[in-house]
């Protein structure tokens, strides 16, 4: 029984000796990973370590500042926006008002020998049946500056009258484009609209090599009105006339200035009314429908 026991003790004994020299023994670390986690039987590569500066300890590292972020330009389609461009129309409104504008100062100013200057703004195919009329349109705002000038000269006294007179037969020859609408057609044409009581209702601007000129729809209307400007001058000039030879009285001739101020208004005025009326004419319902509502049968057919 003895030697059982001993055996036993020993055995006891013995197995803690064996598993603390185990734990004591150097061994290999377990792997991270138990598999290979590459793919198609390329081994994945272990990531690089993260860079430092050595300096850092020595606290000689240079700072590098981070790069300030730019904004990314949007991609452009070559079209401007309707906020910084203006609209077709609107341009074209504007190129042939500015048009309109340096031609009344150029012809404010144009005399006789000048006429080609204004020719240069209209069509060149209208030149010789615009000649006669501008010649005689630029030949009256002198003779009509000089009787105005000899009246208030011999009549200081009757100065309001002259004034209200000469108001009335303010560019008598309608050299001036004066334009009350423009309607763009394309872009390349153009009409305008004139006030009523103008002797031309209207005009056109079209583009030739990039340039607007005017052209006279109604130009056969012009050649109508020269004789009537042709008259003019001839009154003027009698007008002079007899002011600076003393034929006639200044009271006299500014009687008759008078007179043919009121003439041109009350034309101007039938002129508008005449323009109103077949305006009204043309827009009223039912004007030309009565023959063809007569013609048809009761119950229709």
């Amino acid at each position: 029984m003895i030697p059982v026991r001993r055996c036993w003790v020993g055995g006891c004994v013995l197995l803690p000796a064996v598993v603390i020299g185990m734990g004591c023994r150097d061994t290999e670390p377990p792997p991270a990973h138990n598999h290979d986690l590459g793919s198609d039987g390329e081994p994945l590569m272990p990531t690089a370590s993260v860079w430092h500066d050595p300096d850092i300890a020595k606290g000689q590292a240079d700072w590098h500042p981070f790069r300030e972020p730019e904004a990314v330009p949007e991609p452009t389609t070559g079209e401007t926006t309707t906020d910084t461009a203006p609209a077709g129309e609107g341009r074209i409104e504007t190129e042939i008002r500015e048009l309109i504008d340096e031609y009344n100062e150029l012809v404010a100013e144009t005399t006789i020998d000048d006429l080609d200057d204004l020719l240069d703004y209209y069509m060149e195919e209208q030149h010789d049946a615009l000649r006669p009329w501008l010649g005689a349109a630029v030949s009256l705002p002198d003779k009509f500056g000089r009787i105005r000038e000899a009246l208030e000269e011999k009549l200081p006294a009757e100065k309001e009258r002259i004034v209200a007179a000469f108001t009335m037969l303010q560019d008598p020859a309608g050299r001036k484009l004066v334009v009350e609408s423009i309607t763009v057609v394309g872009d390349q044409e153009a009409t305008a609209s004139l006030p009523a009581g103008s002797p031309i209702s209207t005009y056109r601007f079209v583009v030739v090599d990039e340039e607007w000129y005017i052209e006279m729809p109604e130009i056969q209307k012009l050649a109508a009105l020269k004789p009537v400007l042709d008259l003019a001058l001839a009154t003027y000039d009698g007008w002079l006339q007899g002011l600076e030879s003393g034929q006639a009285s200044p009271q006299q001739i500014l009687q008759q200035v008078e007179v043919a101020a009121a003439a041109a208004q009350a034309a101007q005025e039938a002129m508008g009314s005449e323009e109103d009326s077949a305006t009204d004419t043309a827009t009223e319902p039912g004007i030309g429908d009565e023959s063809r509502e007569t013609d048809k049968e009761p119950g229709g057919g």
